[in-house]
């Protein structure tokens, strides 16, 4: 079994650390607010909590030279929160007989002692509902966006309206925020040329779990998009429209929801191709040709 290597910081080191942690486990959980995951953040907060402690680490105080403090940047709690998510809807439903509400009250599942293991049984049902069934909770999900959209303009507008001088003080603040950390980093270089050294590691690999993870969270995301059926669309895995549109061009997207949000009001297009990279072209044509054998895998929802 390994053993933890202790290494030294001082308490600056350390607060610059906390800070770090902070944005990656925020970056976490906005990863997973966005998709429709199989949990709630509860859990997730919990376990990043969990694994994300600096109580290992030796405190050593030794001098610093900057003379000046770091301004930690604050939530702003007049920013709107963000929409929720249909499984969301159905999860965390106020009513006694929907979502996990439900599930706990259910004397079937009355066996279950964890959390967690509520969470999983609560996936599994989901799987299991109906289009019709989920249909209203999609519904509550879509009204929430446009709740989050007209938000979030009258925020950004709110915030347009800044007089001069707090614009003026914002930017100075920026300016002192920068050469805080610059002064920062080049003392530490300068100082603590190895413990800078080891810290990175540390850090490098923390940033690669959570890249492979996210990696992970989107893959699936997309295989989840890729098994729906889309209403008003034929799916087809050999055959295609082999001209792009006049207005969209070549350009290629990363999911198939950004794809459908960005046709609502598009009448020009026949239709959505999905290549062997997973990336979404719109197509248009008159007549379906067939998917060359070297471009294979390839998905294609033609309009119907």
């Amino acid at each position: 079994m390994s053993t933890l290597q202790t290494v030294e910081f001082n308490s600056k080191q350390i607060e610059q650390l906390n800070d770090l942690i902070s944005k990656m486990k925020k970056q976490c959980l906005d990863t997973i607010d966005e998709d429709d995951f199989e949990g709630d953040l509860d859990s997730f907060d919990t376990l990043f909590d969990r694994v994300f402690k600096l109580d290992k680490l030796t405190v050593s105080d030794k001098p610093m030279i900057t003379t000046k403090k770091s301004k930690k940047k604050t939530k702003d709690p007049n920013m709107p929160k963000k929409a929720i998510t249909p499984y969301i809807s159905w999860l965390w439903n106020p009513k006694p007989n929907i979502g996990m509400s439900s599930i706990k009250s259910n004397p079937q599942y009355q066996h279950i002692k964890t959390h967690s293991l509520y969470v999983s049984q609560a996936g599994k049902i989901w799987k299991s509902m109906t289009d019709e069934d989920k249909k209203p909770f999609i519904q509550s999900a879509e009204n929430d966006k446009l709740r989050y959209q007209k938000e979030i303009i009258e925020y950004k507008q709110s915030i347009s309206q800044h007089t001069p001088q707090d614009t003026m003080e914002n930017e100075q603040d920026t300016m002192e925020n920068e050469q805080d950390t610059i002064e920062i980093t080049q003392d530490t270089m300068e100082n603590e040329q190895d413990t800078i050294e080891n810290e990175q590691d540390t850090i490098e690999n923390k940033q690669d779990t959570i890249e492979i993870e996210q990696d992970t969270m989107e893959n699936k995301q997309d295989t989840i998009e890729i098994e729906q059926d889309l209403e008003g669309y034929e799916k087809m895995n050999d055959m295609y429209y082999t001209s792009y549109t006049d207005t969209i061009g070549k350009n290629k997207y990363d999911t198939l929801n950004e794809v459908l949000e960005l046709l609502q009001d598009n009448n020009e297009y026949g239709g959505i191709l999905m290549d062997k990279n997973g990336k979404y072209t719109v197509r248009k044509g008159n007549t379906l040709k067939t998917i060359p054998h070297n471009r294979r895998p390839q998905t294609f929802w033609k309009k119907i």
